[in-house]
């Protein structure tokens, strides 16, 4: 069974161990991230991360995991884990995407959306995916003060597919919350000219990978390096 939050440092450890400036790290998977199985991104860096002398604490977040639940508990089980399938399955290009706009942007009625009439000038029904719509923005909020009341020094956050919008959503609340928290994005839809694009948009967003995350973690210091991290900007949520 996949548990909703892994501490892969014991945090008794981490206290017994005189980490001083030694970074607590939260590694999280955001929705819409399979539900049946962990995350390779994430299970290959926990190892890697942990080994670092860098980091004190490692823990990992299986956000999608949690939405699911979040899900069946705010509408009474009417929308759970097949209606999540369903946004998995790509049911409507891009819905994932859009269910978590308004966490990002800010909420409108889902129903006076552009993406909203278009979908449903082409026969789709967005009946649970308005309700999600609706539930999102709460669920992030909720997720960011968690993780700023914990204590965390770095967040984390892997995206392939329709994990974008949800992990820039988590990173800005995180920073609207706490500025000193060091903000990370990795994983496929960070490679190349989309992560260069991602870091120049979202100013909330502190690093940006691309490539493999396994060096980075490592201190990675070769000719390469500066085609990885991203610079740090000011902490200044967007």
């Amino acid at each position: 069974m996949i548990r909703a939050v892994q501490h892969a440092t014991p945090p008794e450890a981490v206290a017994d161990s005189g980490a001083g400036s030694e970074l607590r790290v939260v590694l999280v998977c955001m929705p819409w991230a399979l539900l049946d199985m962990p995350s390779l991104a994430v299970s290959t860096l926990v190892p890697v991360a942990t080994e670092t002398a860098k980091t004190a604490q490692v823990d990992v977040v299986y956000a999608n995991l949690r939405w699911c639940d979040y899900l069946t508990e705010r509408t009474g089980g009417r929308i759970g884990a097949a209606q999540y399938q369903q946004v998995v399955e790509g049911y409507y290009h891009a819905l994932g995407e859009w269910i978590f706009s308004p966490a990002l942007y800010g909420a409108d009625d889902p129903m006076d959306t552009p993406f909203y009439l278009t979908a449903r000038a082409n026969g789709a029904d967005l009946d649970d995916a308005c309700e999600m719509y609706r539930l999102a923005p709460g669920f992030v909020m909720a997720l960011a003060t968690e993780l700023v009341d914990a204590g965390y020094d770095v967040v984390g956050l892997t995206s392939t597919f329709d994990q974008n919008m949800p992990s820039l959503a988590l990173a800005r609340a995180v920073k609207e919350r706490s500025p000193r928290v060091i903000t990370v994005m990795g994983g496929a839809n960070c490679d190349d000219e989309q992560g260069a694009a991602l870091h120049r948009s979202f100013p909330a967003v502190d690093f940006v990978v691309r490539g493999e995350g396994e060096l980075t973690f490592l201190g990675y210091s070769g000719p390469s390096a500066s085609a990885m991290w991203s610079r740090r900007r000011p902490t200044r949520p967007r």
